[in-house]
């Protein structure tokens, strides 16, 4: 099989070399209305090196061909150098030259290559393919004296030799080397501390608003229902009685979840507030009651009419099961802010 090929091979690159000594055409009298041959170098390839490649290709005057489809080369990388063409007795003739490489070593096979023509009325397309072509690919690099490091073009080795009366070498040099170390740490060791205080302080500022937020709604849950005591007037003094129970005791559950839960709560409209409360996976039964209560204290304060009191008491039970439903944060135990 191997000698069938090879005898193949021969045979098509004479073929070629008569052709371009020549001038001669590849067809005869009984030629085919396409047809195609590949010339490639006999015997291994070694591998990454460009190679002459030699593609043939003929037709009868009467067809025309299809573009030529060059991945049809692969694995071969291919790049095309020349493309010529000649007519001879109404038989044209094109020569397609690349160069070729393989980049793998082990045998590698270039299946048929395919080329066509249609009749110039469309009426009929014409195929041929060439034969099949294997190669094995070698190595030219000897793996016991691999030689010495290929540079980029430009780029030369530089040989770095140490400095051996460098300043930080000398006994000065060194000390202050040392001082300036010493300089730096104890630099980083107050800032660090510093951050820790402004730390500690921070967390203790949060806490406190948070409970301060806690106790107002219980103050406002603990007074009188009609909106008359202080506590109401504090929180929505601009509205009358009624509403400023409901506005107030509204405001000061949003106050709560901003101070306790981070939720930008006072900011957001009750529908922003309740995906915001999804979000963050406030218990189930805590979302139900706030639901219920942002709708109770928008009506309080934007209805036509006044709140009454069964609406009032209805917002009055909302805020304390929220509260209940919604526990303190438990607070981590603070450490003593350093010296």
């Amino acid at each position: 099989m191997v000698l069938a090929e090879t005898l193949r091979c021969v045979v098509a690159m004479v073929a070629a070399a008569l052709w371009a000594g020549s001038g001669a055409v590849l067809s005869t009298d009984a030629a085919p209305p396409v047809a195609v041959v590949i010339v490639l170098p006999a015997g291994p390839l070694p591998f990454g090196r460009a190679l002459p490649l030699t593609v043939i290709l003929e037709w009868d005057g009467s067809l025309v061909p299809e573009p030529f489809d060059e991945t049809q080369f692969a694995p071969f990388v291919v790049v095309r150098r020349s493309v010529t063409r000649s007519v001879d007795a109404g038989r044209v003739t094109e020569t397609r030259r690349y160069d070729a490489c393989a980049f793998q070593l082990e045998p590698v096979a270039l299946a048929p290559v395919r080329f066509a023509a249609v009749a110039r009325d469309g009426r009929g397309r014409r195929e041929a393919e060439s034969e099949p072509l294997t190669r094995d690919v070698v190595g030219e690099l000897d793996p016991a004296a691999p030689g010495a490091i290929e540079w980029p073009p430009g780029i030369a080795p530089v040989a770095i030799e140490p400095d051996r009366d460098a300043w930080w070498r000398t006994p000065v040099g060194a000390a202050g080397l040392t001082i300036a170390s010493l300089a730096a740490l104890a630099f980083v060791v107050a800032f660090v501390a510093r951050r820790r205080t402004a730390g500690h302080g921070a967390s203790a500022a949060t806490d406190s608003t948070a409970a301060r937020a806690r106790q107002r709604l219980r103050e406002l849950l603990a007074s009188p229902p009609n909106g008359d005591s202080e506590a109401w007037a504090a929180g929505a003094g601009h509205l009358p009685p009624p509403r400023a129970a409901g506005a107030a005791l509204a405001d000061a559950v949003r106050e709560l979840l901003e101070e306790e839960r981070a939720l930008p709560a006072p900011r957001r409209s009750r529908e922003e507030l309740m995906l915001l409360a999804r979000a963050v996976r406030l218990p189930d039964d805590a979302i139900a009651t706030l639901a219920v209560l942002l709708e109770r204290g928008d009506a309080a304060k934007f209805a036509t009419n006044a709140p009454t009191v069964a609406a009032l008491a209805e917002l009055r039970r909302c805020a304390a099961e929220l509260c209940e439903r919604l526990p303190e944060p438990q607070k981590l135990p603070q450490s003593k802010p350093p010296r």
